[in-house]
């Protein structure tokens, strides 16, 4: 099991900027230094015969072309009359950035 000294543990919370008690300090010692031990167990297991793997799902990024399609100007005045705020033909957004 890997040593976290009260150091430490005090270092990381400074880092974080919380405070502790001296018996949290106790018990987050043995917490971490608990959790860095299965970090070690975990890091002697022998994964040469796995595949590596990019994401767990599978999944992969679909694109479209992101085209214009043409309306009547009877469609485009039906789809404006929801829009809050217009600028002419335009929808009027506020700033994201």
């Amino acid at each position: 099991m890997t040593d976290i000294t009260e150091k430490d543990i005090r270092n990381v919370a400074d880092l974080a900027l919380l405070s502790l008690r001296d018996e949290e300090v106790s018990q987050y010692q043995k917490d971490l230094s608990s959790v860095l031990g299965h970090f070690e167990t975990i890091s002697r297991v022998d994964t040469d015969a796995v595949d590596a793997i990019g994401h767990i799902t599978g999944m992969a990024n679909v694109y479209r072309v992101d085209d214009a399609h043409p309306c009547s100007q009877e469609e485009r005045e039906a789809l404006m009359t929801n829009v809050p705020s217009r600028d002419g033909d335009h929808i009027s957004v506020k700033n994201v950035l």
